[in-house]
C-alpha cells in the first residue's frame, strides 16, 4: 500500500492543477480589490472602531475635540471605570496613531475628516495584506500544509467577510490577530537558523521578533504576549498553548527557556505600563502610576452588570452563533484524521483555549473569534483543496461571505457618516445633534466644528424618553455647560424604527430636515425594507 502525507491532496492532472491553482489566484486578487473597497464604506460594524483608537489619536495628533471615551478616563462614568483608565495607549499608537502622524505629515488635518476616517482603515488593511497575510504562510507550512494547502487557505481567507470589512478596521481583536500570527516565527527561530533569519528578515516586523529571539525562542515569544496582551487580555489563552510548545522544543532547559520568557514578559509589562503612565500624566497630572491595563480591563469585562449596557448573550453564543457566522460553511470541514505537526497541535489547542476563555464573558460578538481563524483555516484548507466540487463550494463561499460584506459597508450604521458629514459641512450658530435608536458616531469625522461648534449627544435607544432626554439637554444648556454654543439649535438623529417613539414622547420633533439611507442599526431593528432610514429632523425647545 502506497503511504503519503494524510493532509495532501490527491494528485490531479496538470491541467487541472493549474485550474485551480488559476482560481484561487483569482479569488485572491478580487479579495484585495474589495478589501480596498471596503476602506473607503461608509458602513460600521461598532463603535468601537472609532472610540478605542481613531477618537483618541485625532485628539493627539491633530487636536480635535473629542469626548474621551471611558476606558481612557473619559468624564461619562460606566460601570466602575470612572476616571480611571483601563486600555493601555500602545493600542491606538499603533492602530491609529501611527497612520494618522503620517497624514499630517503629508499636510492633512481635521478638516480632512473623511481620511481621517480612512487612514487607520488603509493601514490595517496593509498591515492585513503585506505582513499577516506572508507571516499566515509560515504559519500554516509549519502546521503541515502543503503549498496547494496554504493557497487554498489564503484565497478562502482574503475573500472572508472577516478579512474584507473586520481586518480593514482598526479593531483591537484584529491586531491580536495579527499578533497570534507574529508569535510562530519567534516559536520556530531555532529549528533552522540560516533558514530562519533570512526568512525572518524577509517579513516585515518579524525582524523585531528575530531580535528579540538572540537569547533563545522564549524571549521573542515572551515580549510580543506582553505587548499584545496590553490590547486584549484574553490573549494570554491564546499565547498559553505557543508557549507550552516553545518551552517543549526549545534547544534549552525546561527552567531556562521559562525563565526568559517570563523575563521578557516582566521587561515588556514594564515598559507597556511606564509608556502608559507617561502618557495618561500628559493628559490628567492626577494619574501617578497607570493601571495595569490588562488586569483592569478583567476585572470590568468580569462584571456582567458592567457588561449589562453592551448586551448580554448565552455563554454558548460564540459555538453554536458567531463562529458559524463569521466562517460560514468553513466549518463543516473541520474534521477528519489527518497527520499534525506539534506546531500543529499547539495551534489548534490555542483556538480551543481561546474559545474557551471567551465563551466565559457573557458579552460575545464575531470579530471576538478573530484570533481562532489561523487554526480554522489550517485545519480547513486540506478538506477544501481535496474536493471534486472545489469550484462549486468557492461560488457558494463568495456568495456567503460577500453578501455579509455587503452588509456591513453598506447598509449596517451607513447613514452616520453622510449625516455627519452635512451637519459638519453647516454655517452659522452651533448645533447639538442627538442620536436615538442607532450608534454614535465620533468627533474625529465631523470635522473642525466638532466639539467647536458642533456637539454630538448620546441619547441611546430610549426613544420613549426622547422629552425626559431634550429637557435634560435644555437644563445643561441654560446653566451655560457649552460656553458661547449655549445654542438652541437642536437636531435629533432618529433611526426610522424607533420615530414612532420618538414623536409620541417629543411631539415638538419637527419635519425631517434631511435622510440617508440605507440604515440598518441592530439596536431597534427594522420591521419592513422601508425603514432602514436614518432621518435628521429638527426639533424646537
Amino acid at each position: 500500500m502506497r503511504r503519503g502525507n494524510a493532509s495532501a491532496p490527491p494528485r490531479v492532472s496538470g491541467r487541472q492543477g493549474q485550474r485551480d491553482a488559476d482560481a484561487e489566484a483569482q479569488l485572491s486578487r478580487l479579495g484585495l480589490v474589495l478589501a480596498v473597497l471596503a476602506v473607503a464604506a461608509n458602513g460600521c460594524v461598532q463603535p468601537d472602531e472609532w472610540f478605542q483608537s481613531v477618537e483618541i489619536a485625532a485628539r493627539d495628533v491633530f487636536g480635535a475635540k473629542i469626548w474621551t471615551p471611558w476606558e481612557f478616563g473619559g468624564s461619562a462614568a460606566l460601570g466602575d471605570a470612572v476616571h480611571e483608565p483601563c486600555r493601555s495607549v500602545s493600542f491606538p499608537a499603533v492602530a491609529a496613531h501611527a497612520p494618522l502622524f503620517l497624514l499630517r505629515l503629508c499636510g492633512g488635518s481635521i478638516a480632512w475628516p473623511r481620511l481621517i476616517m480612512m487612514i487607520p482603515r488603509l493601514w490595517a488593511l496593509v498591515i492585513s495584506i503585506l505582513v499577516h497575510d506572508r507571516l499566515l504562510g509560515e504559519v500554516w507550512r509549519a502546521a503541515g500544509l502543503d503549498d496547494e494547502g496554504v493557497r487554498v487557505a489564503r484565497a478562502l481567507r482574503r475573500t472572508s467577510w472577516a478579512c474584507l470589512v473586520l481586518e480593514t478596521r482598526p479593531f483591537s481583536n484584529v491586531y491580536e490577530t495579527f499578533g497570534l500570527a507574529r508569535t510562530r516565527p519567534a516559536v520556530d527561530a531555532r529549528e533552522d537558523r540560516r533558514e530562519s533569519a533570512s526568512r525572518s528578515l524577509a517579513v516585515s516586523a518579524q525582524a523585531l521578533c528575530a531580535r528579540l529571539a538572540a537569547e533563545g525562542r522564549s524571549a521573542a515569544l515572551g515580549a510580543a504576549t506582553a505587548v499584545v496582551c496590553w490590547w486584549r487580555f484574553d490573549f494570554a489563552a491564546f499565547a498559553a498553548p505557543l508557549g507550552l510548545y516553545c518551552v517543549a522544543s526549545s534547544s534549552k532547559s525546561t527552567a531556562k527557556a521559562i525563565a526568559t520568557g517570563l523575563a521578557t514578559f516582566a521587561a515588556g509589562a514594564g515598559l507597556l505600563v511606564l509608556g502608559d503612565t507617561l502618557y495618561f500624566n500628559s493628559i490628567d497630572g492626577s494619574v501617578v502610576v497607570a493601571p495595569v491595563a490588562p488586569w483592569r480591563n478583567f476585572l470590568f469585562n468580569a462584571s456582567t452588570e458592567n457588561l449589562r449596557r453592551f448586551g448580554l448573550h448565552p455563554r454558548w453564543f460564540h459555538l453554536v452563533v458567531n463562529a458559524p457566522f463569521l466562517y460560514g460553511p468553513l466549518l463543516l470541514f473541520l474534521g477528519g484524521a489527518r497527520k499534525r505537526s506539534p506546531f500543529g497541535k499547539a495551534l489548534d489547542a490555542s483556538a480551543v483555549l481561546g474559545l474557551a476563555a471567551l465563551s466565559v464573558a457573557p458579552h460575545q460578538e464575531p470579530r471576538f473569534l478573530l484570533p481562532t481563524a489561523c487554526a480554522v483555516f489550517a485545519r480547513a484548507a486540506p478538506r477544501v483543496a481535496r474536493l471534486k466540487w472545489k469550484r462549486k463550494f468557492y461560488m457558494f463561499w463568495l456568495v456567503f461571505h460577500l453578501a455579509v460584506a455587503g452588509f456591513y459597508t453598506t447598509i449596517h450604521q451607513a447613514g452616520l457618516v453622510p449625516l455627519l458629514r452635512r451637519v459638519g459641512a453647516a454655517r452659522g450658530a452651533c448645533d447639538h445633534v442627538a442620536f436615538v435608536g442607532t450608534y454614535l458616531p465620533p468627533y474625529s469625522v465631523a470635522g473642525p466644528r466638532a466639539g467647536a461648534e458642533l456637539f454630538l449627544h448620546d441619547f441611546e435607544n430610549d426613544a420613549a424618553g426622547l422629552g425626559r432626554r431634550v429637557a435634560a439637554l435644555k437644563r445643561e444648556l441654560d446653566g451655560g455647560a457649552y460656553g458661547r454654543c449655549a445654542s438652541r439649535r437642536l437636531y435629533v438623529a432618529v433611526a426610522a424604527p424607533a420615530l414612532p417613539a420618538a414623536r409620541a414622547a417629543f411631539p415638538r420633533l419637527g419635519a425631517a430636515v434631511a435622510s440617508f439611507a440605507p440604515h440598518f442599526s441592530g439596536e431597534l431593528p427594522p420591521a419592513s425594507f422601508s425603514q432602514l432610514v436614518l432621518g435628521l429632523y429638527e426639533a424646537r425647545f
